[in-house]
């Protein structure tokens, strides 16, 4: 594999690691490489902030009650 095709392999797996990366679930090792690639790519430093901020935004509690068993009764 030349170094062209090799960093487009590394790049697409640093991509599928991502999110991964933003809700801590990486080993030591692949956080490592993440943030090794993260120091020279821009295009994977943007996504990484993307998906930071959609993170963000789905962990936020809504404050939604749920109540099955009301909505159940209006079913019946």
């Amino acid at each position: 594999m030349n170094r062209i095709e090799n960093t487009a392999a590394e790049h697409q797996e640093i991509g599928q690691l991502l999110p991964w990366f933003v809700n801590g679930r990486l080993s030591e090792a692949d956080c490592q490489r993440v943030d090794a690639h993260l120091r020279v790519c821009e295009a994977c430093t943007d996504e990484l902030a993307a998906q930071q901020r959609i993170y963000g935004v789905m962990s936020v509690d809504a404050g939604v009650e749920r109540m099955p068993v009301a909505g159940l009764n209006r079913l019946r």
